[in-house]
């Protein structure tokens, strides 16, 4: 029932059904535990940081996304790297969606690195050789952290690193494939340019992060 409540809460009345959809998601908790189960527990887990990352956007965005992390690195407690490697890189990715979304109310510096160190585990799985569209969208969502962790400390350095993700995002979003998202990261790279020129700070090419 959970799903069918966050699916439904895609076409209409997003918290009524959202709320539905988490409320499903913890009952079922009560009997998919992590003992018994924990590759369904794991899933169950994973869905609710889901649900209550949406929850967030329309009500008590703070406690939600709260709820959202804790309920995905429940998750982390079995989907591991090695036993799991995919479904641990999709809820790394979403941890790391969580915690920068976190950190635009709270714990800024703090909650950006987790959000950073969330990204670097799920790239040592996705790689632009076997998943480039997820690599593609972590190294977005990497360069955004790294962005505004910029805005806080070491602008020159976090923002060669941002530079640095962003074409790796536009090596699987060519302007012939997925213009759209070719253009935004052009966009992207192009604000981040202008801030170096305006503080007379240049970045030197910063070295692909090492895979595992």
């Amino acid at each position: 029932m959970g799903s069918y409540y966050y699916n439904l809460a895609k076409a209409r009345d997003k918290e009524e059904n959202i709320s539905k959809a988490a409320k499903s998601f913890e009952e079922a908790l009560s009997v998919f535990t992590i003992e018994k189960y924990p590759k369904e527990y794991a899933s169950i887990q994973d869905a609710l940081g889901a649900v209550y990352g949406s929850l967030s956007e329309v009500r008590d965005k703070e406690e939600n996304l709260i709820k959202a992390i804790k309920a995905l690195e429940e998750a982390l407690e079995v989907r591991t790297a090695k036993a799991y490697p995919i479904g641990y890189a999709s809820t790394q990715t979403r941890r790391g969606i969580a915690y920068r979304a976190l950190s635009e109310l709270k714990g800024r510096e703090g909650n950006l690195i987790k959000s950073i160190e969330a990204y670097k585990e799920a790239l040592q799985i996705y790689t632009p050789e076997k998943y480039p569209l997820d690599y593609a969208m972590a190294q977005s969502n990497f360069g955004v952290a790294y962005w505004r962790l910029s805005e806080i400390k070491d602008t020159g350095k976090n923002l060669a690193i941002a530079v640095n993700a962003f074409k790796e995002v536009m090596k699987v979003y060519t302007i012939g494939r997925y213009p759209l998202e070719y253009a935004r990261q052009q966009n992207n790279l192009g604000i981040i340019y202008y801030s170096l020129a305006a503080k007379k700070i240049s970045t030197r090419p910063i070295k692909p992060m090492r895979r595992l």
